[in-house]
């Protein structure tokens, strides 16, 4: 066993157990390993995370040939994450969550009343929130002054899908596109299923599809020129705060991280890396 405090007052964080037997792990969590496709692998080890603020994990080290991935289960055997090229003397300190922000937990009393914490990040200046939602995992968004920015939830299946945006896609000029991903958000402005497309011979493309059906393509490069402010589609109102709080930048990338618009500038010969909330859109 290990034990995590808080130096300043002694306050537990964190415990990890090691080297657990894996017929001493809930029935549920041997159940759902069995049926994965990790079933074959060797186990390696077993490990129990116990957290302050959040769910507790197990974590079952598996390998097979030169391949090795650490598979973390909640006690009711959902696979939440998984995670590979993990050094030997990974302690897992990484996982501590600790105090919840008293915005979160109010969020989460009101929306999710039943949610469980997997994880607490902070990157980019804002504030990621993974949960589970009964066996559902979302993903929450906050600005740092605990300001609600959206929820994500991933890899939604089609039989998940509303009728109407079902129906949109399948009317679309994109339904001979293969889906790779379907990811559902939520923000104070909208509601849409964001579609990750692939087509043989084609750019990869993203488009959105609101509750009405309505489809619009989510910002990416342009087919036809990735250089310059030009080759973007971008929304308006987004290029307009670029071209106003930094007169002459070149537009490097677009992408879509943690729920945010990130767009890649360069800026007075300086790499710089903007984000947008929906709400700014």
């Amino acid at each position: 066993m290990e034990a995590w405090f808080v130096s300043q007052d002694g306050s537990w964080r964190m415990s990890k157990e090691s080297e657990i037997d894996f017929g001493q792990l809930p029935e549920a969590v041997q159940k759902a390993f069995k049926q994965s496709i990790y079933a074959e692998w060797k186990v390696d080890d077993v490990v129990c995370l116990e957290r302050e603020g959040a769910e507790t994990l197990y974590v079952i080290e598996v390998e097979q040939g030169n391949q090795e991935m650490h598979l973390f289960y909640s006690v009711d055997g959902i696979l939440v994450r998984t995670e590979t090229d993990i050094d030997d003397d990974y302690d897992y300190e990484g996982q501590i969550v600790g105090s919840v922000p008293s915005f979160v937990q109010k969020f989460l009393q009101k929306t999710y009343p039943n949610a469980r914490i997997i994880e607490i990040d902070e990157e980019d200046g804002m504030i990621e929130v993974e949960i589970l939602d009964g066996r559902i995992q979302r993903k929450i968004l906050f600005q740092q002054d605990g300001t609600w920015v959206s929820t994500c939830t991933e890899d939604i299946l089609l039989s998940e899908l509303p009728e109407a945006v079902l129906t949109a896609f399948k009317n679309s000029e994109y339904a001979n596109y293969t889906i790779d991903d379907i990811e559902h958000f939520i923000t104070p402005n909208k509601e849409f299923y964001r579609f990750e497309l692939e087509l043989k011979g084609a750019e990869d493309i993203k488009i959105d599809i609101t509750l009405a059906g309505e489809i619009s393509i989510a910002p990416s490069k342009d087919q036809d020129n990735n250089k310059g402010s030009k080759g973007y589609n971008l929304p308006d109102a987004v290029r307009q705060i670029i071209e106003s709080k930094y007169p002459g930048a070149q537009i490097k990338d677009v992408d879509y991280k943690n729920g945010l618009l990130e767009v890649e500038i360069i800026h007075e010969g300086r790499d710089k890396e903007v984000y947008f909330t929906d709400s700014s859109v």
